[in-house]
Parts: structure tokens; C-alpha cells; sequence
């Protein structure tokens, strides 16, 4: 480990990127590397037996090694929480505020699923537009406008 920490802190003194940055990025390519040896060292091993039998071990084992994987690179990446967290924190922000229009007219088009307030062929108004309705969708719906302007 002190080799590849040396290793981190003169590549890190090359380029200007932080040496605890890139020890991390190495010990998780290197985490998930291993979990891939074993992997596939566990399919070597499970081949003889039953199908059905290798399979459910094979499941099993890859549920374990995933939580063991997730387990190493929290604890690998444990200095850095708290900013990775701010940051997802303020791309969440920015995405639920770009995609709010999205999310009302899905949840409106699934209000209109299922407490049908209107269905095709209704004449209905939005707005001073009167129209009848020609198609429902999830997120959104169409009316053929009517009225003195037509």
C-alpha cells in the first residue's frame, strides 16, 4: 500500500491533481478489480456443478462481494463524503428544478389515469379553450379546440 501511496503522491506532484484524490481513484479501480478476479475465479470453481445449483451460488456470492465492494469504497472514499454529498445535494437541486414541468404533468397525467376526470370524446375547457379531448397520455393530453374562433 505505502508503494502505490508513493506512487499517488509523485504522480500527483506531476500533474497538480490532489494525491489523496488519486489514491482513492486507485484504491477503488483496484477494489474493483479484485471483485472481478473473484468473480470470475467463482465461475471457474462453481463450472462443475449443477447449472441451477452453480447459478444460486453464483448469485449469492455476487450479492456478498457487491455489498463487500460498496462496503470497501465508503471506507475508501470516507474523507470525501461530505463533498461528494454537497455535490449530488446540488445536482438533485438543479435537475428537480429543470425537470418540474416533467414532474406536474406526469403526476397529472396519472391523476388523470386513474381518477378520470375526463375521458376521449369529453368537451372540456382549459384556460378559455374549449375543445373536445382526442387522446390521453401520461404526460399530457390532447384537445381539438371548438368555438367561435374555429
Amino acid at each position: 500500500m505505502y508503494t502505490i501511496q508513493e506512487f499517488c503522491v509523485f504522480l500527483g506532484d506531476k500533474t497538480g491533481i490532489d494525491s489523496g484524490i488519486l489514491y482513492s481513484v486507485t484504491l477503488t479501480i483496484l477494489s474493483w478489480a479484485i471483485i472481478k478476479v473473484i468473480k470470475m475465479c467463482l465461475k471457474n470453481i462453481l463450472s462443475p456443478y449443477d447449472p441451477r445449483t452453480a447459478f444460486s451460488m453464483y448469485q449469492k456470492s455476487n450479492v456478498f462481494l457487491t455489498i463487500v465492494n460498496t462496503l470497501a469504497i465508503i471506507l475508501i472514499w470516507d474523507g470525501y463524503i461530505d463533498n461528494i454529498i454537497t455535490i449530488i445535494s446540488f445536482v438533485s437541486a438543479a435537475l428537480t428544478l429543470a425537470l418540474r414541468d416533467f414532474v406536474y404533468n406526469f403526476f397529472a397525467g396519472v391523476y388523470i389515469k386513474i381518477k378520470k376526470p375526463f375521458s376521449i370524446e369529453h368537451r372540456i375547457e382549459v384556460n378559455d379553450i374549449k375543445g373536445d379531448v382526442v387522446s390521453l397520455n401520461a404526460l399530457s393530453f390532447e384537445i381539438l379546440e371548438v368555438g367561435n374562433s374555429v
